[in-house]
């Protein structure tokens, strides 16, 4: 409970879904806010391997630290805009394709248009092996999906050892599920060890080409 008390009460910061490749290679996405110790805005993109579940290129990070007021959270995100144009250009990438957002609820259960589950999206989390201290821990995460009428679930993507970006946490929980066909992205809001002994939340990404779309289903079925 105290974990989970923490979690929630960490600041949040926005991410932004840049999108898909056409053919499903790499999904672009920009997390974005404002420093908790200095108030300094930034961005930074991350261009993904789906396949891999790991970074492409090295992420891209802006930071304002002059202290301008036309300097702002927005026009970082700007640049991180541009930033991921770049990138498409030198990855032969055409366009970047708009995903779609999956609904779901606190539970992890995917939405129909009905607001009916369909699917769940789990976060299965073990201990690793770095040192962290309390109530901190170098936690493993793995994704897995499991539809309403699939006998076991399918695993998207996990962690061999701590993320760089947070290897110690106290939890982590379902931020936002992406798709565009089959390929698909879920973002874990995790409360880390960034400030002054309190979780702040940052997100990561795992991904994945699952075996079938997490397309809501058709009204009517």
């Amino acid at each position: 409970m105290l974990i989970a008390l923490l979690l929630a009460a960490a600041p949040t910061h926005p991410v932004d879904v840049v999108g898909f490749s056409p053919d499903n290679k790499y999904v672009a996405w920009i997390d974005h806010g404002v420093g908790e110790s200095n108030g300094y805005p930034w961005a930074v993109l991350h261009v993904t391997d789906v396949g891999k579940s790991a970074d492409a290129v090295p992420t891209v990070r802006i930071t304002f630290d002059n202290g301008d007021p036309e300097d702002t959270e927005q026009k970082a995100v700007k640049q991180a805009r541009a930033a991921a144009e770049s990138t498409r250009r030198r990855l032969n990438v055409s366009s970047w394709a708009a995903p779609r957002k999956i609904r779901h609820d606190d539970q992890g259960e995917l939405l129909d248009a009905r607001g009916k589950p369909f699917a769940v999206v789990d976060l299965k989390s073990k201990t690793g092996d770095a040192s962290c201290r309390e109530p901190y821990k170098p936690l493993l995460l793995e994704v897995l999906v499991h539809r309403n009428d699939d006998k076991e679930p399918t695993r998207l993507a996990g962690d061999s050892t701590p993320p760089r970006d947070r290897p110690c946490m106290v939890a982590c929980v379902l931020a936002d599920v992406y798709t565009h066909g089959k390929a698909t992205l879920v973002l874990a809001a995790c409360g880390v060890d960034a400030f002054q002994g309190r979780p702040v939340t940052r997100y990561s990404a795992y991904t994945g080409v699952l075996p079938f779309s997490l397309e809501p289903p058709k009204k009517g079925r």
